[in-house]
C-alpha cells in the first residue's frame, strides 16, 4: 500500500502490488489454520506445524505498537487508490490469511489505471515470494516490468 500511495503523488511507469493490504484479514482462511493447527496439537505435532511455528515467532517479536502503526498506514493509503493511474500489476494468494485474495478484486475497481492484471495463485499465502509459487511469480513481474 506504501507502493500504491507514491504511485498515486508521484509519477511511475509501471506499479506491482504483492498480496497489498487493502483489506486485511480473512477470517475464513484464519478459521481454517486456527482448525489445522488444534488438529495437529491434539496429534502432538504442532511443532510440525508452520503455521503454528510462524504466529507464535512473529507474536514475540513484532511489537505491538508495529501493528497499530500498520492499521494507520493502511486507513492513510485508503484514499489515494482511486489516484493510480500507472499500469499495475496485483499478485495475491488465495490461502492468504492476512490479506483475503478478494482485495485484489476490488483493488482493480478502486484503482483508476486503464491497465491492471491480477494474478491469483491458488496454493500460496501471504508471502507469495517464499512460496512454491516464487518462480512463477518473478516471471510475471519480470514479464510486467519489461512490456
Amino acid at each position: 500500500m506504501i507502493a500504491g500511495y507514491l504511485a498515486a503523488k508521484y509519477p511511475v511507469k509501471k506499479l506491482v502490488l504483492l498480496a497489498p493490504s487493502r483489506r486485511f484479514l480473512s477470517f475464513k482462511q484464519i478459521t481454517r489454520d486456527i482448525g489445522n493447527v488444534v488438529y495437529d496439537g491434539i496429534r502432538g505435532r504442532l511443532r510440525e506445524n508452520q503455521i503454528y511455528a510462524h504466529y507464535s515467532k512473529k507474536l514475540r517479536s513484532v511489537p505491538v505498537k508495529a501493528n497499530i502503526e500498520f492499521l494507520k498506514l493502511i486507513r492513510h493509503t485508503r484514499s489515494y487508490v482511486h489516484q493510480i493511474k500507472a499500469p499495475v500489476l496485483i499478485a495475491q494468494g488465495q490461502q492468504d490469511n492476512m490479506v483475503p485474495y478478494k482485495t485484489a478484486l476490488h483493488l482493480d475497481k478502486e484503482i483508476a489505471s486503464e491497465q491492471k492484471e491480477i494474478v491469483l495463485f491458488e496454493k500460496s499465502r501471504h508471502l507469495l515470494c517464499l512460496g512454491s509459487d516464487g518462480e512463477s511469480l518473478n516471471k510475471i513481474v519480470l514479464d510486467f516490468l519489461n512490456t
